[in-house]
């Protein structure tokens, strides 16, 4: 009980961006799901549709 704690001055490591660099490469998602939807299209009010579904309502009044 007797002991003194010693205050240690630690500093924050922050790493550098050379480093962090490879490790930040994201690669883009494929989105089968999107060419599915424009697969099924077979004219032009299918595409209607599908847009219908996917943008707000004004476009569409």
């Amino acid at each position: 009980m007797g002991r003194i704690l010693a205050k240690k001055n630690v500093r924050r490591q922050i790493p550098k961006i050379s480093e962090l660099a490879p490790l930040l490469k994201f690669a883009l998602p494929s989105l089968p799901s999107r060419q599915k939807r424009l697969a099924k299209a077979i004219t032009i009010w299918d595409l209607r549709e599908i847009a219908k579904r996917r943008t707000p309502t004004g476009p569409f009044d």
